[in-house]
């Protein structure tokens, strides 16, 4: 394992380094890197160096979040000591509106963070989805699973953590895993094309992981072009006639004589229901099918089974279906959007998500082990959300075999049709349209008048819409069957609302209507039939390449991933009738294929090296079954094409290829970086290596060539993201940057050996290269002034007319803004430059007025205002020949206005204070001078009258003349007991005192508490103000009959009590023992749930919370030592009090606390 210690070198190290995790270390967790950290080919682009600080950074972690990476060459990275907790895998907090399942969340999961404080987490670098999508563009199906190297690096790793820390085999899961399993929450990650099965048996085996592919063949062009293909002559499937059985263990005679009566071919079965039911069912019809669905009773919201738990209980099941009536078909769960929660989730987003995070864990162990099953997608519940559950469902439906649908109408005076919409009755077809290769299986369908009174239904009314009904569907071959809800039910509500086709009188009239019928003959579960043009005579050993038509003839879908993939192979047949067993050619299908469907892909297959008569057999595997599709319908036999085998062997060239180009560009701007994107098919006989820079590895780079002919080289080159084999393709990507002259030009674009050689025959585009000039043209019309105070502020009206050919994108990569500047009389930038975003795109011809806020400088003289547009990152409008918009300004002093000059407009704090403690002052001012207060020179200063010290604290802003500023003061007491007077006044670095001086405040210092506890503090009757208004800014107040204080940053307190649910109180400093942040009630209160919500990641790290009537007595309400999350709590009993405080008893080395709403009892 080649493992490189990066620790030392990851952002915070020497804050964290000694901490260490509270509980011992159970598990280890799997993750991929995801979206952002690949590039358009699915490459990995990021480093852990670069994750880890975007971490600390972006997410405000203490240190990164996993303990190890692995790369996709194999390199182990480590990043964290095992004995550190880390950010890796916490459980989002879920609704409180079920206590029983949020308590669970808090106590048996540690408020979400059970596995960041008990397992490891391990980063595999990669995006490991399918359907993966960066903003609005797909990325190619590449690397979308771990590499060979990666995936032994991974087995290694885990192997050797699960020996050192004595882990067992089922504590490796995934981070889908644990959400799955907890059931808070849902994530795709470490990837859903990530087998985590398979990485769990390679740790316990001692062998290494080699993930099932599942990218298509990429199509190459042919060595013979054919001609057009006849049009395919197989009969389309006709889908089954089907019934939703009875819901019980056994049939009653009336559900015998409707599946006799109505001829049904198909029965939807309850997992319950008994053996004796299926044997008497095929002894009615030898070839029933049956889809069975697999149910757990009391499964509604909250209480779904875990993936676990649900999978087990239909493990003997399934396989003695199997066993004793071929039953292949299975059904997870049903109608998980039904808005009533009933079967487990609801119809909204989120319910979809998890819903999917469990399917695809339920999903992968049914699949794991019963490899033969076709597992469906369940029929949702119409039309709760069910479209858009398509949508949020696509990983799920993706995977599964086949896609339920339910199809339910009604029919209302005056729409007596709906059966026959495509809303309604005929909903599938939109089933159809997102997913045009599924098998979809109707597993219900019916009227529903009844579940809305005073709509009926007769039972000649559902006979003639039944059978209209199942005519029309007759006519869909996507449709494997379609199942009538229900032949009987021990549930009266079915027959009372109108569904059931009998009772125990006997069959319904729809039952003799669906069995009279005119039926297509039931074609085979396989059938296929190829079609293709292969050329009659070929030298030996040259690789024949040739494109092929597949169609579905058959009643069952052919997978293209999994277990279940159905595989396309080729072989040759000699003139003895001998299979050859090499040269031989297997291809993945493009996609799913389901009944009726058909495809075209392209097989690759090299030529015998002995001469003669020879048949090229084509034919169809079936991966699950381990069987030829050919075996498993009598009807079918293999596409056989006669091919002579002789003359010379056409000898390849070692570096050779085809370029297929995909996106060219045509034209551009001088400087601008372009994409290009192109199919590579590697026609020579060396394998191309990916191995970067070095020699022999292949790489895509690109040439421009001028109309003098002169023939530079562009700058960068892209490596192949993986080897590529003779015969195979790639699909590259690179970054073209164009030249910096305008004019027409050649590009260039082919492979390069690394230190060898270029390829022949490079691909050619001609480009337009023009000047930013005349794309980027402007002219300004505004009226400035000549004269401003200072620190005056003032908008002006600038107009912007776009001159050029482009248009200007207000929120473009990189957008159009208009920038302004104040130069002094030398030249010089006199503060900062100003952008203002456009409010919309310019389209070349057209102008837009921008108001520009000006802010005049704080120091009197002559200035230049410049005005210019720019885009951004790259260049001003004024560099590509545009002038600049400016004027003179004369910024004037205010009369009578000092240089430095300060109203001290609040001034609030404590009277009284302990010797030696510390304190608050919170004071608000205005710059009434005329000199600018930079926070990077002016600080407010304070001094005791008994101490020559003097401390300053910094601004937290530029303050400009006229400008206002509120500060927290923290005062440390003198240690003498006594009358002590504060004097506060501006001061600037390396001059001193400003002269500007606030009021003299006169504090009493007395005795020290030796409980240590803070200061007390009477904010009507001690604080004083010089303020006129009583409740400026800054100041304290009540709210709502509360009144708060803190140890620290005490003029926001009241934030944390406001209706304001985004003002914010914070202590202004990291975490430390002792802070505290204290409520008064107003008068005693009763409550049993108090919560205490924090910013991001502001959350106290350990707390004691405590009650009292009086302020004096204090008593224990609550207390953590090591806490992750928001003070949240439910309390056994009511607890009554007046006065709340909660202090720090743990110290952050990354956080400041902050608090920004306080609820009791929800108020």
């Amino acid at each position: 394992m080649n493992l490189q210690d990066l620790r030392t070198q990851m952002p915070n190290f020497e804050t964290y380094r000694s901490w260490r995790r509270p509980d011992p270390i159970e598990g280890i967790l799997i993750h991929h890197s995801g979206s952002g950290t690949v590039d358009m080919n699915g490459v990995p682009n990021k480093t852990p160096q670069a994750i880890a600080e975007s971490q600390v950074r972006d997410e405000g972690r203490a240190h990164v979040g996993y303990h190890y990476a692995i790369a996709a060459d194999g390199t182990v990275y480590y990043l964290l000591d095992d004995a550190i907790p880390g950010y890796h895998t916490a459980l989002p907090e879920p609704s409180r509106a079920d206590q029983t399942v949020w308590k669970r969340w808090r106590d048996n999961w540690l408020n979400g963070q059970y596995f960041n404080r008990r397992t490891l987490g391990v980063l595999l670098l990669g995006w490991f989805d399918s359907n993966r999508k960066e903003g609005t563009r797909a990325l190619p199906n590449n690397n979308m699973t771990p590499p060979a190297a990666q995936s032994a690096a991974l087995v290694e790793l885990l192997r050797t953590l699960k020996e050192r820390h004595s882990l067992s085999i089922e504590r490796i899961e995934g981070h889908r895993e644990v959400l799955a399993r907890t059931g808070f929450g849902s994530t795709s990650c470490p990837g859903l094309l990530m087998n985590l099965h398979e990485v769990r048996t390679a740790v316990q085996s001692g062998q290494s992981v080699q993930p099932t592919p599942v990218t298509p063949p990429v199509v190459s062009g042919p060595v013979v072009v054919p001609g057009p293909a006849p049009a395919l002559t197989y009969t389309k499937n006709r889908p089954l006639v089907g019934l939703h059985a009875r819901n019980d263990q056994t049939f009653t005679d009336t559900d015998w004589t409707i599946i006799r009566e109505a001829k049904v071919e198909s029965l939807k079965m309850m997992s319950f229901t008994r053996d004796e039911v299926y044997a008497q069912a095929r002894q009615i019809n030898p070839k029933m099918e049956f889809i069975v669905r697999l149910y757990i009773g009391g499964s509604g919201r909250g209480h779904v089974p875990a993936p676990q738990v649900f999978a087990d209980a239909f493990r003997d099941t399934m396989d003695r279906l199997y066993k004793q009536f071929g039953v292949l078909k299975f059904e997870i769960h049903n109608e998980p959007n039904h808005l009533s929660g009933l079967e487990g989730w609801g119809q909204e987003q989120a319910d979809a998500i998890s819903f999917q995070t469990w399917y695809i864990e339920t999903f992968r162990i049914l699949r794991q082990r019963h490899p033969w099953a076709l597992l469906g997608y369940p029929g949702l519940a119409v039309p709760h959300k069910d479209l858009e559950w398509l949508e949020w469902n696509r990983q799920a439906i993706e995977m599964s075999d086949f896609l339920g649908c339910h199809i339910y109408w009604q029919t209302p005076p005056g729409n007596e049709t709906t059966y026959l919409s495509d809303f309604w009755g005929l909903r599938f077809k939109s089933y159809h349209e997102k997913y045009p290769h599924k098998l979809i299986e109707i597993t219900e369908f019916g009227n529903s008048n009844g579940q809305s009174p005073p709509l009926s239904l007769s039972r000649e009314e559902q006979k003639q819409q039944y059978q209209t009904w199942l005519q029309k569907v007759m006519g869909f071959p996507y449709i494997g069957s379609a199942h009538g809800f229900i032949a009987t039910s021990p549930d009266s509500t079915w027959s009372n609302q109108g569904f059931t086709w009998g009772d125990g009188s006997g069959s319904f009239p729809v039952t003799t209507a669906v069995g009279s019928m005119a039926r297509a003959k039931q074609r085979p579960d396989w059938h296929y039939v190829f079609n293709a043009k292969v050329p009659d005579q070929l030298p030996p050993d040259v690789e024949l390449t040739f494109p092929v038509t597949l169609g579905n003839g058959g009643r069952l879908p052919w997978p293209n991933a999994g277990n279940q993939r159905v595989i396309a192979i080729a072989k040759w047949v000699d003139e003895t009738g001998a299979v050859r067993e090499k040269p031989v050619s297997s291809v993945l299908l493009p996609h799913e294929m389901a009944p009726g469907d058909r495809t075209e892909f392209t097989i690759k297959v090299r030529t015998p090296t002995e001469s003669g008569k020879y048949r090229l057999r084509l034919a169809l595997f079936h991966n699950g079954f381990g069987q030829w599709l050919h075996t498993l319908d009598p009807a079918t036999t293999p596409d056989l094409f006669p091919v002579a085998i002789g003359g010379a062997k056409k000898e390849l060239s070692p570096l050779a290829a085809t370029y297929s180009p995909v996106t060219l560009p045509k034209k551009g701007l001088a400087g601008d970086t372009l994409k290009a994107t192109l199919t590579a098919r590697n026609d020579g006989s060396r394998r191309w290596e990916s191995k970067g820079e070095q020699q022999g590895s292949i790489r895509l780079g690109y040439h421009w060539v001028n109309a003098q002919g002169q023939r530079a080289e562009g700058k960068g080159r892209v490596t192949l993201s993986a080897p590529i084999a003779t015969g195979e393709s790639s699909r590259l990507e690179i970054p073209l940057e164009l030249p910096t002259t305008a004019g027409q030009y050649t590009l260039q674009l082919g492979l390069v050996s690394e230190l060898e050689q270029w390829f022949d025959s490079p691909l050619q585009q001609a480009v337009e290269v023009e000047a930013l000039g005349a794309a980027y043209s402007v002219t300004y019309k505004a009226t400035l002034p000549t004269k401003m105070k200072v620190g005056e502020k003032k908008e002006v009206a600038v107009r912007i007319m776009n001159n050029g050919t482009r248009r200007w994108e207000a929120a473009g990569q990189p957008p159009i803004m208009l920038v302004h500047q104040w130069l002094d009389a030398q030249g010089q930038v006199a503060q900062p430059t100003l952008r203002t975003v456009l409010s919309v795109d310019v389209r070349p011809g057209k102008s837009l007025e921008v108001l520009l806020p000006l802010l005049a400088p704080a120091i009197p003289g002559p200035y230049t205002l410049r005005v210019d547009l720019s885009r951004e990152g790259q260049f001003f409008f004024s560099q590509q020949g545009n002038p600049a918009l400016t004027q003179s300004i004369v910024v004037e002093a205010v009369a009578g206005a000092a240089a430095w000059g300060a109203e001290w407009l609040d001034i609030r704090g404590p009277t009284t204070m302990s010797a030696n403690s510390a304190g608050r002052m919170d004071v608000r001012l205005r710059n009434s001078g005329q000199r600018l207060w930079s926070h990077t020179n002016v600080r407010v200063a304070y001094r005791w009258s008994s101490d020559a010290m003097t401390r300053r604290v910094p601004l937290t802003a530029d303050v400009p003349p006229g400008g206002e500023i509120a500060l927290g003061i923290s005062l440390v007491a003198p240690k003498e007991v006594g009358v002590h007077t504060l004097d506060m006044d501006l001061w600037e670095e390396g001059k001193g005192w400003l002269r500007v001086a606030a009021p003299l405040r006169q504090i009493t210092v007395t005795a020290a508490d030796p409980g240590g506890s803070a200061p007390t503090r009477t904010l009507e009757n001690e604080e004083e103000s010089v303020s006129k208004e009583d409740s400026a800014p800054g100041s304290n107040g009540s709210q709502g009959g509360r009144v708060a204080t803190a140890s620290h940053h005490l003029s926001r307190a009241r934030f944390a009590i406001d209706s304001n649910k985004i003002s914010t109180w914070n202590s202004g400093d990291l975490q430390q023992p002792g802070m505290w942040y204290q409520i008064e009630l107003g008068a005693a209160q009763t409550f049993q749930t108090l919560r205490f919500l924090s910013g991001p990641g502001e959350f106290p790290r350990g707390y004691r919370l405590e009650g009292s009537l009086d302020a004096e007595t204090w008593a224990l309400i609550d207390e953590a030592a090591d806490n992750w999350a928001d003070v949240d709590l439910a309390l056994a009993t009511p607890y009554t009090c007046r006065y709340l405080r909660l202090t720090l008893t743990k110290r952050s080395p990354w956080h400041e606390w902050s608090i920004r709403h306080v609820l009791i009892d929800g108020k």
